[in-house]
């Protein structure tokens, strides 16, 4: 077998892949013997088809399937070793491609072209200035992210009479049109109510001012925003909600009342949200809130940052591409979602813009030999679980197990794994940048700096 380059131009070249018989008559022998051992024709026993008429039938076929691992395990080989920056896959030169007689020839050539990205420096000096930015934390800032804290960390005390703000456990079952109990109707025990959930003051207005003990009838279709708040609250599940149960009236029987206080602003706060006695003033609490505040602000930061390098590079570094061969191989690899023409051309400006910053981001990485490893991806891991449960939980401390446990879970995913390597190399890359062009600092308010966006 051999493989023949043919430059095209400076971005562009062919490969023709020789496939001699010697390199595939075995390996189309051995695969034909293993599907005559289970062949079946008639006029024959199973497995006992002579070997001949075996290939007449099956001979083409099964050399095609063979002739299509030897041909993709060259051009893999090939590619491996090549020191081309080779963008998408080879694709079929059909233009150049000779007609094939197949089982007609011994030898047979496959050509197919190769787009290349062209060798380019990326140079990096204190004479380049790109903008970074800091978070400006307002007074407003920290007395929002204490009361959320004072929230977060308080605790339910027992009420005699509900207001506003309660919860209540109780007992709910469904009446029938005398509002007596529905027989064989929705019931349940130990559920409970949020007098905030309301969103129709009339019904509100039933249970504000009772007591323990009181019955309440209500109709929850009317109440509350949605059907899952009402499935919740009947314990049962949103797909078994009934029309029936939808316009039915409620009895809810109430056995406690209870009112959420938040924490004081002390020392069994601060030792909640930041540790045993890592904080022992008010004062420093404060400082340590605003120093959370301002740390929270930073993959905002990182991410404006990452948007003005990655303007800053391109507007700077001129990379040509083979952009006619990457239409090609975009239509290629699209075929199931019927790329049109029309879509082509509206999004092959931006792919060529994402494709030039990777490759950017990828000499970068090569210039510096930054390398990914478990440690970097175990620690990547860990972050996007912390601002998971920060975002969806609230939660501001995880226990290192658990954390360690879920990081573990997601790195060992394919999926996920590549998608922290990326976001890995991209930090790791913009790091680089950070240190060697000069910085612009801007101290920006949470609302100057959204306005960047718009």
């Amino acid at each position: 077998m051999n493989i023949i380059k043919t430059e095209i131009d400076q971005l562009n070249y062919s490969i023709t892949v020789v496939v001699e018989k010697l390199d595939y008559s075995e390996k189309v022998t051995a695969a034909l013997k293993t599907f005559q051992k289970k062949a079946s024709i008639d006029g024959f026993r199973q497995g006992k088809v002579p070997f001949g008429l075996i290939q007449k039938k099956h001979g083409v076929s099964f050399l095609v399937e063979e002739m299509n691992k030897i041909i993709s395990e060259a051009i893999s080989n090939y590619l491996k070793e090549t020191t081309d920056k080779v963008l998408g896959e080879p694709l079929p030169f059909n233009e150049e491609q000779k007609s094939i007689n197949w089982g007609e020839q011994d030898t047979y050539e496959f050509i197919y072209k190769v787009g290349i990205a062209p060798k380019f420096d990326v140079k990096l000096s204190k004479h380049e200035k790109i903008a970074n930015y800091k978070l400006k934390v307002e007074k407003t800032d920290i007395e929002k992210q204490l009361n959320n804290y004072k929230k977060s960390y308080g605790h339910y005390d027992e009420r005699e009479i509900i207001s506003e703000n309660d919860m209540l456990t109780g007992s709910i079952v469904q009446l029938n049109d005398n509002e007596n109990i529905l027989d064989g109707g929705v019931f349940a025990e130990n559920t409970s109510l949020l007098m905030t959930s309301f969103k129709n003051d009339e019904q509100k207005q039933f249970f504000l001012g009772k007591k323990v003990g009181d019955k309440v009838i209500f109709n929850p279709k009317i109440s509350f925003e949605n059907e899952y708040e009402i499935a919740g609250l009947l314990t049962i599940k949103k797909d078994a909600l009934t029309e029936n149960i939808l316009l039915s009236q409620f009895e809810f029987t109430i056995d406690s009342i209870k009112e959420w206080i938040e924490a004081d602003n002390n020392q069994e706060l601060w030792d909640k949200v930041y540790g045993k006695d890592i904080v022992k003033d008010e004062k420093e609490f404060t400082a340590k809130i605003e120093d959370s505040i301002r740390n929270s602000f930073l993959p905002q930061s990182n991410y404006k940052f990452g948007i003005d390098s990655k303007e800053h590079l391109l507007a700077k570094i001129n990379i040509d591409l083979p952009e006619a061969f990457l239409k090609d191989w975009l239509r290629t690899i699209n075929t199931q979602e019927k790329l049109t023409d029309e879509t082509l051309d509206k999004e092959f400006p931006m792919f060529l813009k994402d494709l030039r910053w990777q490759l950017i981001k990828e000499q970068i990485a090569t210039d510096n030999d930054i390398k990914i490893n478990d440690d970097d991806l175990l620690d990547a891991a860990k972050m996007l679980i912390n601002a998971q449960f920060q975002q969806y939980y609230g939660a501001m401390q995880i226990p290192e197990e658990y954390l360690i446990k879920y990081a573990q879970e997601i790195v060992e995913k394919p999926e996920e794994r590549r998608n922290l390597i990326e976001t890995k190399i991209e930090e790791k890359v913009l790091e680089i940048i950070k240190t060697s062009v000069k910085l612009s600092e801007n101290e920006v308010t949470i609302e100057e700096f959204n306005g960047l966006f718009k």
